[in-house]
């Protein structure tokens, strides 16, 4: 497969966990932006689940009401089958946003 650069997002993620992006190749994560919509300061989990793992990238990340955090500082390589697994702490509540280079 040839490089590609894509982008995958998810609106109103709540209390249920939402699979943002799944690696159906090699995958370098650029960058994972979550925004918060509403008024409240909530807490916001992204992590990286595979069959066999759960890792997080934050875990009970304070967010600010109507703020958003740039969580991918550097760069996080995804094997094939690797999910991107966002989940916040009050019902339709996060957007997110991940920019990924496929294909690496």
């Amino acid at each position: 497969m040839a490089k590609e650069f894509s982008k995958h997002s998810a609106s109103s993620v709540g209390t249920t966990p939402v699979t943002v992006f799944t690696a159906i190749t090699k995958t370098l994560i650029m960058g994972c932006n979550i925004s918060n919509t509403t008024t409240f300061n909530l807490p916001v989990s992204v992590n990286v689940v595979n069959e066999s793992s759960t890792t997080s990238i934050v875990s009970n990340f304070r967010l600010d009401g109507r703020t958003n955090e740039e969580l991918v500082k550097n760069k996080i390589v995804l094997g094939i089958g690797d999910s991107i697994v966002v989940t916040s702490g009050f019902d339709n509540s996060i957007d997110v946003i991940i920019s990924a280079l496929e294909g690496v």
